[in-house]
C-alpha cells in the first residue's frame, strides 16, 4: 500500500472519529472514544510523516535527475566542439 493511500485511510479513520456518526456513537457509549481517537490520531501523523519523506526523496532525486540531465548536456556539448 503506498504511503498516500495510508495517509488518506489515517485521516478518514480521524475525521470519522471526530465527527457525529454511529461509529462515534458506539466508542462514546463503550468509554473508548478519546483511547480510540488518539490512536488513530497517532497512527495518521506517522503515516504522513511517511509520506513526508517520501515526498522529500522524491523532490531530492528529481532535482539530482535535473541537474544529472544539463551537466550532460554540457559534457555533449563540450565533445562536440572537440571533434570540430
Amino acid at each position: 500500500m503506498s504511503s498516500r493511500n495510508s495517509l488518506r485511510r489515517k485521516k478518514r479513520d480521524v475525521d470519522q472519529l471526530e465527527g457525529m456518526n454511529l461509529t462515534n456513537l458506539f466508542y462514546s457509549i463503550l468509554g473508548t472514544k478519546e483511547e480510540r481517537l488518539e490512536k488513530e490520531r497517532q497512527e495518521y501523523l506517522a503515516a504522513k510523516l511517511k509520506y513526508d519523506q517520501c515526498r522529500d526523496e522524491l523532490d531530492a532525486l528529481e532535482k539530482e535527475i535535473h541537474d544529472l540531465k544539463l551537466q550532460l548536456g554540457e559534457i555533449n556539448v563540450l565533445d562536440m566542439k572537440g571533434r570540430s
